[in-house]
């Protein structure tokens, strides 16, 4: 399964989750809302036998330090929420290896990274494939079927895929989930935000 596969499945196990937390964050900054207003409502009532003024000033001073409270809750839910979600895709993508189309993902993650890779080699060059020592047995039946033939390293710690590399390591194609995760990262939490502010 693809990482945008694996995204997929964490979106919908997330859903429940981002609605709840949303939901919570809402009903908190409406009780500060209806709270201050009804503060505001007695400084109101209150000052309205003395001096209109100042009680307005007052009660608009109320009003607008609740409306300040209620955008801090929400943008912290948003925040605690974008944070469980990168949490989880982190912890699926470092408990990759255990899902039955692993084999498949790294084949597609070298394949990709060896062909982005290839038109930087100079001709005849082999190109360098270094990956997590846990993949050996993998990368070893994947890597038969390149052509070239990659050189292998094992000199990743990484929660799969590979990285492929020119000879002279000047140019390295990454990509690792951890790499994969970093680029993809942008437009999931611009989702995100875009789902929790349409509510």
């Amino acid at each position: 399964m693809g990482l945008e596969g694996v995204l997929g499945v964490l979106d919908r196990d997330c859903t429940v989750r981002l609605r709840a937390i949303e939901e919570k964050a809402e009903a908190e900054a409406e009780a500060i809302l209806h709270a201050a207003r009804t503060e505001a409502d007695r400084i109101r009532q209150a000052a309205a036998k003395d001096l209109a003024g100042p009680a307005e000033r007052d009660r608009r001073a109320a009003l607008h330090e609740a409306q300040l409270c209620a955008i801090r809750i929400r943008d912290d839910a948003r925040t605690a929420v974008l944070h469980s979600v990168l949490d989880r895709v982190r912890a699926a993508l470092a408990d990759a290896r255990r899902a039955p189309g692993y084999p498949a993902l790294l084949a597609h993650l070298i394949g990709q990274a060896l062909g982005d890779l290839a038109g930087s080699l100079a001709a005849g060059e082999v190109p360098r494939l270094s990956f997590d020592v846990r993949d050996r047995s993998l990368v070893e039946a994947i890597s038969k079927t390149c052509d070239p033939v990659p050189e292998l390293q094992d000199d990743l710690e990484s929660w799969g895929g590979a990285a492929a590399q020119s000879r002279d390591r000047r140019v390295i194609v990454d990509n690792t989930l951890e790499a994969r995760l970093e680029q993809a990262w942008p437009a999931l939490r611009s989702d995100l935000v875009r789902r929790l502010e349409a509510g």
